[in-house]
């Protein structure tokens, strides 16, 4: 599929997409993969079980070396891992950390939209951007691995098969140019008050996850920058200021013995099969999307701030997550076990807030400089970080925060406080963003 070609299938997609043609398109191409996908089945359970196995066995090395790893980073040591972008910014600025905000393209892989959440989140650019603060959006910001729900999912996949067989970088290229220009006019909102708040005034920073890793790569990143010219683009973001490093901000999949950067396999597969269910005509919708019941415990304190486990045989639990957080918690005591060099480190990717959690285990051990910034689809409600050191960048305002829009529309913001093993929320005017 030569990248010409492309642009004249992603054109007819668009016109098939605008009209009521496109359903049976989509109907038939999902019901050709679940053929392809029965058929394979047994190559496709052989290859989940083994490979789950070998990378999570592979991956305790990871975690065990991960404190080694930010700490290299926070120093200013270019660690062994490829690639290793740092962008480094003063500690006495006041930044936004989100996370998981998984922008997308019309159709059912369309979360922002099904969990209404997309206005709410043009709103906090605005109170934010008015009030000079730094946007840094901490991975899986544009999702490139959801597709389906429209004609044009169903080319951008077959385009995604034929350069996995030798499709070239051109047609890579012309492939993410494509989807992220379908993206960019889907949120057009949100784009533009990025542009005007942040981008345009230097302080637009984003760090590269799983699910927007087109950016691991420079001409993923030049296709970003024809929309965001002066964005920085890195793989982690040091906060620091005398007498060295304050924070990390990473997005998180580097221990994700599915998700692992260059080791995804595994992650892309489930993906592509959650995607192909929601077009199939008798298939579940998004059956993983966090449900208004999620959003009733965040708002009501009975949120759980307790670290992640999973299995130490296949690398995920029973709700498919697969960052072992409770593992790189006892890595990290081991590295820095109460040194006062520590920094905070704020992850994004499990899509569970968190601050300051504990172990399930009932230890009583709780990482102290820790935090998570959730995710921007919960339904009707975002998770973030505010980070504010203008005052003592050694002694910031930090903040958990949740941004809620009721079904009336009015618009409450809340801080996300430890209270024992639970997250206990704390109404905040809108006035608080100083």
């Amino acid at each position: 599929m030569p990248d010409r070609v492309l642009e004249r299938l992603a054109e007819l997609a668009d016109h098939l997409d605008a009209s009521d043609r496109g359903d049976p398109v989509v109907r038939a191409c999902a019901l050709a993969k679940m053929g392809a996908s029965v058929i394979a089945a047994p190559f496709i359970g052989a290859f989940i079980g083994a490979s789950s196995v070998r990378r999570t066995r592979r991956m305790r090395q990871g975690i065990a070396s991960f404190p080694r790893l930010i700490a290299d980073v926070a120093a200013g040591r270019l660690p062994d891992l490829a690639p290793t972008r740092i962008i480094r910014l003063p500690a006495a600025g006041r930044y936004l950390i989100t996370s998981d905000l998984h922008r997308s393209t019309p159709g059912p892989g369309d979360w922002p939209t099904i969990q209404q959440v997309t206005g709410l989140y043009a709103e906090m650019l605005d109170s934010y951007g008015e009030r000079e603060w730094t946007l840094v959006e901490n991975g899986d910001v544009e999702d490139f691995w959801v597709v389906g729900g429209s004609v044009w999912g169903c080319v951008y996949d077959a385009a995604r098969i034929v350069q996995r067989l030798g499709g070239g970088s051109e047609l890579w290229s012309e492939m993410v140019r494509c989807h992220l220009d379908r993206i960019v006019s889907h949120n057009e909102a949100v784009y533009e008050r990025i542009e005007r708040h942040f981008s345009d005034r230097g302080r637009y920073f984003r760090t590269v996850g799983n699910h927007d890793d087109v950016y691991l790569h420079d001409e993923g990143v030049a296709q970003l920058r024809r929309h965001h010219p002066g964005v920085g683009v890195a793989d982690f973001v040091v906060l620091e200021a005398a007498p060295g490093p304050q924070a990390v901000i990473t997005h998180g999949h580097q221990t994700d013995s599915w998700n692992a950067p260059f080791q995804d396999g595994l992650g892309k597969l489930m993906t592509w099969m959650g995607s192909l269910s929601n077009d199939l005509p008798f298939g579940p919708s998004n059956p993983d999307l966090p449900s208004p019941a999620v959003t009733a415990r965040m708002l009501d304190g009975t949120w759980p701030d307790l670290l992640t486990p999973v299995s130490h045989l296949y690398g995920a639990n029973g709700e498919f997550d697969s960052t072992n957080e409770v593992q790189m918690h006892k890595a990290w005591l081991k590295r820095w076990g109460g040194d006062t060099d520590e920094p905070w480190l704020f992850l994004g990717h499990t899509h569970h807030p968190l601050r300051s959690p504990g172990r399930p285990d009932d230890s009583g051990s709780r990482w102290s400089k820790y935090l998570n910034s959730g995710s921007g689809i919960t339904h009707r409600l975002i998770t973030a970080i505010e980070w504010d050191g203008t005052g003592d960048p050694l002694r910031p305002r930090l903040r958990l925060v949740a941004w809620h829009r009721d079904g009336d529309g009015a618009t409450q913001r809340f801080r996300l406080e430890a209270d024992g093993d639970r997250l206990r929320p704390v109404p905040l005017g809108r006035e608080g963003v100083a």
